[in-house]
């Protein structure tokens, strides 16, 4: 089995992407994925970059091989995502800092610039409308089973003095253990009674 193909295909990748990436043409890569033709080995570093394998996987794989290869792609997969979400977080949190302290310098006297103004407004606004749906989550009467046990393990995991990766990976798996819960709650058509009782209290 040719591994390349194999691979691309584990990322849903086209042969014109792929192409793309490596700035070659996407009959290069069939012809590769095909045996017409040999991996330079430099490309084979490229692919090994790209996709976070050992290189050796983008040649010739043995069926044997297929269930370890298939947990390494998911375990690069789960990385790249959560390295994603720790960009893109990242760059949202650095974003608000800088209006923050604009806004802050505005609010002393320190930069009258309409800028700054505009700055202020728009960040008012975003927090009102975020606030806005947080009471439309706590008000639906849908959500109410779910809310209590899912503060509960952010409050928890929030405690717990993890780094960013291991706090997502508990969460994650938290979450989804309360969301398995719910799905089995809500075919029986009732709340577990202990969430019901705190919920009665809080609504």
């Amino acid at each position: 089995m040719n591994g390349l193909k194999y691979i691309r295909k584990a990322h849903g990748m086209t042969l014109a992407a792929l192409g793309k990436r490596m700035g070659i043409t996407r009959q290069t890569i069939s012809q590769w994925e095909q045996g017409t033709y040999s991996i330079p080995n430099s490309r084979l570093n490229e692919l090994s970059v790209i996709f976070g394998l050992p290189e050796h996987y983008f040649l010739d794989v043995k069926e044997s091989d297929i269930e370890e290869l298939d947990a390494l792609i998911k375990t690069v997969k789960a990385q790249a995502e959560e390295s994603y979400l720790f960009s893109e977080y990242e760059n949202l949190l650095k974003a608000e800092r800088q209006t923050i302290s604009k806004i802050d310098r505005y609010l002393k006297g320190k930069d009258n610039e309409q800028e700054t103004f505009q700055d202020l407004t728009y960040f008012m606004e975003r927090e009102i409308k975020r606030f806005e749906k947080l009471l439309d989550v706590l008000s639906n009467p849908n959500f109410r089973f779910l809310l209590d046990p899912i503060l509960d393990v952010f409050i928890s995991q929030g405690n717990a003095g993890a780094d960013r990766t291991e706090l997502i990976k508990s969460l994650k798996k938290e979450i989804t253990a309360v969301l398995d819960d719910a799905e089995q709650t809500a075919k029986e058509n009732k709340w577990p009674k202990e969430h019901k009782e705190e919920f009665d209290e809080l609504f």
